[in-house]
Parts: C-alpha cells; sequence; structure tokens
C-alpha cells in the first residue's frame, strides 16, 4: 500500500504554506508566541543558512503542507577547520498530523539526505517537551541518533549596571577598510571556539543574503594599543523575522500594564498587546577572546549604549553554559534567560566528530 504522505525538496510555490506552519501558536510560559519569517520563509532561510535545504511534507487527500524542516547548510570551524555542516532548524508538523505516520516517512526522507556519513547541529528549547521526548526515541522508528552536548542560554539584556564604557580601549564604528582585519580576527578565535561561523565580512559589503540586514556601520571595534581585542554588531531582524504575541495568560494579561509601566523606569522588553510584535535586537558576532572578559565587557557596553542611543530596550544573544563570558552578562546586565539544549545528530554516531573539548562552543543566535 502506498504511503499517504510524499517528502520532497520544497518550492517557490510553497512558501505561503511554510509560513503558515512556521507561525504557527507556539505556547511559552505565560504567553503563546509565533515565530514568523515574513514576508517569506525562503528569504529568511537564506540567513539562518547559507545553503538552505528544505524537506516538506504533504498528504495526498489535503491541501497545503503537512510537516517542513530546514536542513541546510553553514560553514562553521570544527577543531579549527573549516566545515559546512547541517543545521536543522524550522521543524514543524501541523496539528492535524501529529502522532501519525507522518513522522516516519519524513525521517526516511532525512536519511536518504544525510546518509550514512553526515551528523548535523540542532538546538531544542528546555520547553519543548514534545520535541526532546521524540528525541529520547533515537535510533527508533528511522530517527536520528541524538548525542546531547551542552546547555545554551539565550540572554535578552534588559538594562546595565554598567554606567560607561572602560575608557581603556577605543570603540569605534567599523569601516570597509577594517574587513580584512575583522576577518583575521574570527580565523584567530577559530583556536578558541567550537562550531564558530566562518564569517567573510565582504559580503555585509555586498549584500549577501546570509548578512542580510547588516551594514558594516553596524560593527563595533574594541582595540587596545592597536590591537583589535572585541567585534560585534546590532543586527535588526524584523524585515524578515519576527516574534508575534498570539496570547497572554490571563494573569499576565491583567499584569501587562504595570509590568510595561515599571519596564518604562527600570528597563525591559515591553510587552505589546495581543497580536503586537516583541521589539528586540540581535547582537552579530559579540566575540572577544573566552578569557578576555575587559574587552568583552567593553563591547557588550558600547553595544549596548549604542541600542538604547537609538530607542531600543532589549538585545539577545547565546552562550553555552561553560562560556566564561557569561560572567561579564551576570556582572553588567539585568536579564531574562531561558535553556535549550544543544545536539549532534546522526544515523551513524561512527561519524561524529571528536571534537576539543577546550573550545567553547558558539551560537550565533540570530541563526538560531
Amino acid at each position: 500500500m502506498s504511503s499517504a504522505y510524499a517528502v520532497r525538496a520544497a518550492l517557490p510555490s510553497d512558501d505561503a504554506f511554510i509560513l503558515r506552519l512556521v507561525g504557527a501558536p507556539q505556547p511559552s510560559t505565560g504567553l503563546t508566541l509565533g515565530f514568523e519569517r515574513q514576508p517569506s520563509y525562503f528569504q529568511s532561510a537564506g540567513v539562518s543558512h547559507q545553503s538552505p535545504d528544505i524537506l516538506v511534507a504533504t498528504h495526498r487527500d489535503q491541501q497545503g503542507l503537512a510537516a517542513v524542516v530546514n536542513m541546510g547548510r553553514r560553514p562553521v570551524y570544527v577543531n579549527g577547520e573549516r566545515q559546512d555542516i547541517r543545521f536543522g532548524s524550522d521543524m514543524r508538523v501541523s496539528p492535524e498530523h501529529q502522532g501519525g505516520r507522518l513522522l516516519l516517512y519524513f525521517n526516511r526522507a532525512m536519511r536518504d539526505l544525510l546518509g550514512d556519513n553526515e551528523w548535523y547541529q540542532t538546538v531544542i528549547l528546555r520547553e519543548n517537551a514534545r520535541s526532546r521526548a521524540t528525541f529520547d526515541q533515537g535510533g527508533r522508528a528511522g530517527i536520528p541518533i541524538y548525542f546531547p552536548q551542552q546547555q545554551v542560554i539565550t540572554y535578552t539584556l534588559t538594562a546595565s549596571r554598567l554606567p560607561t564604557v572602560n575608557s581603556a580601549f577605543n570603540m569605534r564604528e567599523a569601516t570597509a577598510a577594517d574587513v580584512p582585519a575583522m576577518n583575521a580576527f574570527m580565523t584567530k578565535m577559530a583556536a578558541h571556539y567550537q562550531f564558530l561561523p566562518v564569517y567573510d565580512f565582504n559580503g555585509v559589503l555586498t549584500g549577501e543574503p546570509y548578512f542580510r540586514g547588516l551594514a558594516i556601520g553596524d560593527f563595533v571595534l574594541v582595540e587596545k594599543n592597536g590591537e583589535l581585542r572585541a567585534l560585534g554588531a546590532l543586527w535588526r531582524q524584523k524585515e524578515f523575522k519576527q516574534t508575534r504575541v498570539l496570547a497572554y495568560q490571563p494573569v499576565i494579561a491583567w499584569l501587562r500594564p504595570f509590568y510595561n509601566l515599571w519596564t518604562r523606569f527600570q528597563g525591559g522588553l515591553q510587552l505589546p498587546p495581543p497580536g503586537g510584535l516583541l521589539d528586540y535586537v540581535m547582537a552579530h558576532s559579540p566575540l572577544a577572546a573566552p578569557m578576555d572578559a575587559e574587552a568583552y565587557t567593553a563591547l557588550m557596553q558600547a553595544l549596548w549604549l549604542r541600542l538604547r542611543a537609538t530607542g531600543g530596550r532589549a538585545l539577545c544573544l547565546s552562550l553555552a553554559e561553560n562560556d566564561p563570558r557569561r560572567t561579564a552578562l551576570h556582572q553588567g546586565f539585568r536579564f531574562h534567560a531561558i535553556t535549550g539544549m544543544h545536539y549532534l545528530a546522526t544515523y551513524n554516531a561512527g561519524c561524529l566528530p571528536d571534537l576539543d573539548a577546550a573550545r567553547v562552543a558558539y551560537f550565533e543566535c540570530g541563526r538560531l
């Protein structure tokens, strides 16, 4: 008997259906969110992955899509060497197709894509109990085997405890002439970080889709005695990626006006009315050497002051649980934090890399 489902590569004509799946309501603590990718999922996929590889599932008796996942590739450093590694993201299954045989067929297609010699990364929020329960079944029913690596903490900075930037550093806006030094700095950081993106910032100048929403002037350089010690940028993504508050639990809805009044004076992320968008900015490549707390603190404070100067109230970034830079955030800022788990997944455990434990895992919040 033939399957009721078919899995294939996504087509441009699927865009509206994918947007509907990806933006479906997702419960969170006290509220329901929609993670949108307007005006085009394909446009946003060119930011999350340098080479998107989007699979969709259809049902023979229904219009639209039953499921979607992006298994595209990104260039990252693995043990200091460049590799194009897949990152699994945006997996969504339509509610009417959950709990059936769809996952079996979907995972068969993923196995055909990966084969027996490839692995991929993914990050799952702690609150996503359904996905984590599925991953615990890895190796059965065609599901890949998931190997937990480390926890990932995504910080939303809402206020600074540091009144000024450390005057020992020179903080300035990057220009096109700085790109070679910025690229060399990223290569240098590969000695410290695992899965650090391989960035060629010339792509910012030429408008490559991978750097959509960024201009070279968005980057801040932190220098001391002529040496580049840290860099990072404010990354405004609303033109291609949005978080909409679809509903509040009754208690949160009642408290929302009082909370917003408090944050107006104390700092913090404002809660919009139901149907409104959360207003935050991503930190792109906020980097210093892991133990260079002084330069990293100066960078984050410079980015924060830039954000506040333009009316922004919240700055997001992600760090591994064992990243020494977390101390600088805890000492210098007020924040909210959510936790996820980083996995490596494969159908063949023998193909997984022997990772250098001395390197700190790196996560680009705006590409998760």
